[in-house]
């Protein structure tokens, strides 16, 4: 039976819901310019560079430059999304610049690293499981791959739970019941919006509100 009292109540936290998820977007998407723009100031071209190499940089820089163009005017998940894609492109001309100088090929286009898109584009695909979840397959760069065939713990994007910083992909479990039930939400959205409507759900305690980003 409709009741209006409810249904009035789950606009109102869906409502919620959807800002605190661009209020996560928008902050991951600040940390993501910041680390891009360190990343390309560490970058020292040597005076010799090809014109193939400054090319990839001169890319990579115009794609800092717009993402940061992007990040003070952003008002929505979507937009975020844009930008996200913009450093994703970024991120790969700086790893073809890395790639070229280290004497290797240009890499090929892939998606972000599964555990960080800080990390900049995948480089293989790998079967991985969770702690306490089923096996997945996953993309992942060149250092996780190293970590994972070691043993080791990949470097996992943190988002901010409470008073501490968790996987992006353990605050989506914890938010499983109402995750499941939005992920329809998630459809055509990039990692950095995924890992921000995970947090959102944790964050805002509001997990049984059912949403779809409008943006």
């Amino acid at each position: 039976m409709w009741n209006p009292l409810r249904a009035r109540r789950e606009r109102r936290e869906a409502h919620l819901l959807e800002r605190e998820a661009f209020r996560s977007a928008r902050r991951l998407a600040r940390e993501d310019v910041l680390v891009l723009g360190e990343d390309l100031a560490a970058l020292a071209l040597p005076a010799d560079a090809s014109h193939e190499v400054r090319e990839h940089h001169r890319f990579a820089l115009d794609g800092y430059e717009e993402a940061s163009r992007m990040l003070d005017a952003a008002d929505s998940v979507d937009e975020v999304d844009a930008l996200d894609e913009v450093l994703q492109a970024a991120r790969w001309e700086l790893a073809a610049v890395r790639a070229l100088e280290a004497g290797e090929p240009v890499p090929d286009r892939r998606g972000p690293c599964f555990f960080n898109p800080q990390h900049g584009p995948a480089v293989t695909t790998l079967e991985w499981t969770p702690p306490g979840g089923t096996a997945r397959r996953v993309e992942v760069c060149r250092n996780d791959e190293l970590r994972l065939e070691t043993g080791a713990d990949p470097a996992h994007r943190l988002v901010r739970v409470g008073d501490r910083h968790v996987p992006w992909w353990q605050a989506a479990s914890a938010s499983a019941g109402s995750f499941s039930r939005t992920r329809h939400s998630l459809d055509g959205h990039g990692p950095l919006v995924h890992a921000a409507i995970a947090e959102a759900h944790v964050r805002s305690g509001l997990g049984g509100a059912s949403i779809v980003i409008h943006g």
